[in-house]
């Protein structure tokens, strides 16, 4: 199974929602949170297994009566060939850590964690010192993980090796980089705020 760590995601004049992408920021910060729809959409094609995406609504952002990250992110993989019936949500997890206690919670074996290079050294500390967690860490951890990046690249490297260093050479890249590196900090240190 693969399963999909969502982030954002932004309504269209039409009243559509879509993921965020490079175009758009998440409190300021980069996000090229589509990157992990197009990826595992590849990865579904090239494998043809199960897919999982978690993501509730992240109030006040997302409207009360518009869709959970997971139902556009299952849209969005449906428009992209994934057969729907190889489809599950979890529309709770409003938050990564919230994201990934319930991954802690269900028969995680053998499940490919996917989101992007720059989410991965957070979510793994996470996965190694935040409460709720501890069957995602130590020697019997069953999570395998992969960066959205690393698998547009396997997969689809002529479409997205030029779009891939494009961003990875912005500086709103350098700067969402080093907010991801005060949240790890914060989470060693004990000051992380775990929602």
């Amino acid at each position: 199974m693969i399963y999909l760590l969502t982030g954002g995601q932004k309504q269209n004049r039409d009243g559509t929602f879509r993921t965020l992408g490079v175009e758009d920021s998440d409190r300021g910060l980069l996000c090229n949170d589509s990157w992990r729809v197009q990826a595992l959409a590849l990865a579904w094609h090239n494998q043809h297994g199960n897919i999982l995406v978690s993501g509730g609504k992240n109030p006040p952002r997302d409207p009360e009566d518009g869709p959970t990250i997971a139902e556009t992110n299952e849209r969005e993989l449906v428009a992209l060939g994934v057969d729907q019936r190889s489809i599950k949500r979890d529309d709770k997890g409003n938050s990564t850590y919230r994201q990934l206690v319930f991954l802690n919670s269900i028969d995680a074996e053998g499940v490919v964690l996917v989101t992007n290079e720059w989410h991965l050294p957070r979510v793994c500390a996470m996965m190694q010192f935040a409460p709720g967690l501890e069957n995602l860490r130590g020697p019997n951890a069953r999570v395998a993980l992969a960066s959205a990046e690393s698998i547009l690249l396997a997969l689809a490297s002529k479409k997205w090796a030029d779009e891939i260093a494009r961003v990875r050479n912005l500086p709103e890249y350098a700067k969402r980089a080093e907010a991801e590196a005060e949240g790890i900090r914060q989470i060693i240190v004990g000051e992380y705020k775990f929602i």
